[in-house]
């Protein structure tokens, strides 16, 4: 949603994803769209299925970490900004964000 409108991305994403319901690039912006609409369990839903399909992810691993620390689950973001550092112990964006949800 490179001009800022999230709402319209969202629905946008959300036909892609009825014409194919695996499509990864339509998951992660659509959470990342929803994350921006402030619909932290729409996105968490999302990050979540993506991850299913790619838990190699590490950008939705991070992306559902963010939306859980929002939501106020900090166990839940912690875990989720553990598993980054595990992939990819250079992240410092990660390191921050897992050091703000302990």
């Amino acid at each position: 949603h490179a001009r800022g409108n999230a709402e319209a991305a969202a629905k946008a994403y959300t036909k892609a994803l009825e014409l194919e319901p695996g499509n990864t690039d339509a998951l992660y912006l659509r959470g990342n769209a929803r994350l921006d609409l402030e619909d932290f369990e729409g996105a968490i839903a999302d990050y979540s299925k993506l991850i299913s399909l790619k838990p190699e992810d590490a950008d939705a691993w991070f992306n559902r970490g963010n939306a859980y620390y929002e939501e106020g689950k900090y166990y839940e973001a912690e875990s989720d900004f553990s598993r980054v550092v595990e992939m990819d112990p250079q992240q410092a964006d990660a390191w921050f964000a897992r050091g703000n949800a302990m």
